[in-house]
Order: structure tokens, then sequence, then C-alpha cells
């Protein structure tokens, strides 16, 4: 998957960014037509970690850790089903999903809620404004 035997134990920082940068580029890029089985990228993912410790001594950091999980789960993020949140035991929203809940989801205040609960509660009661005709 990544090659890490051509950086030095000096870079390790770097060899971090290119492996970030592979993984967005080209890992999280793949089709869900041409993705391999689920067994097998967990086989990648626990070699490409594996290499990097045995060459650098030193784990990973969060954000490849981060894409490496995107790469397990790209089968079920891709997928095109609108509610598999909720039909999935597990299922989970992508920070995009979340932001974009988050951004059509609107806040009123406690007094805009009872004001709209009170309405729909006691219409009966409330007076009707008519207008006599004969009245007028």
């Amino acid at each position: 998957m990544f090659d890490f035997s051509c950086y030095s134990q000096d870079d390790l920082r770097q060899a971090n960014l290119d492996f970030c940068t592979y993984m967005k580029d080209v890992a999280l890029k793949v089709p869900l037509s041409v993705l391999p089985e689920t067994e097998v990228r967990v086989q990648q993912v626990e070699a490409v970690t594996e290499d990097f410790y045995a060459h650098f001594g030193e784990h990973m950091n969060t954000v490849c850790l981060y894409y490496l999980s995107n790469y397990l789960l790209q089968d079920f993020i891709k997928k095109p089903k609108r509610n598999k949140t909720m039909n999935e035991a597990d299922g989970f929203f992508t920070p995009q999903q979340l932001a974009e809940r988050q951004r059509r989801e609107l806040s009123y205040p406690v007094e805009v809620l009872d004001a709209i609960r009170i309405n729909s509660l006691f219409q009966i009661t409330r007076p009707k404004r008519t207008v006599n005709l004969d009245d007028v």
C-alpha cells in the first residue's frame, strides 16, 4: 500500500503528511466496485500500521489513523442509501453529514416552542374573529 522505507528516522512528520495525502488522494477515492473485501482491507491496514511502527518506532498520528478507519468503512460510508444510519445497528454520520444536519436543524428558544404548543393545544378556546355582514 505505502512504502515507508524511503524515509529516515528524522522524517517522521513528513512521512505522516505524505501518508495522509496518499490516503486522501488515492485510497479514499477508490470506487465501490473496485474496493477490496473488508477482511482484505483490515489486513492492509494492519500491515501498514505495523510497517510504520517497525520503521519509526512510533505510532502514526491521529489524522492518519482517522483516514485508515475511513478506508475500512468505505463500503458503509459510500453506500447510496439515505437512511443507512437508521437501518444499521452501528450506523453513524460522517462529519460532512453531521455538519449538514446541524446546518438544516433549526433550534427555537423555549418561548417560541411554548407559544406554538399553546396555539396548537388551545385552538378551540381561542376566540375567533368574525364579521357580521348585517352590521356593516
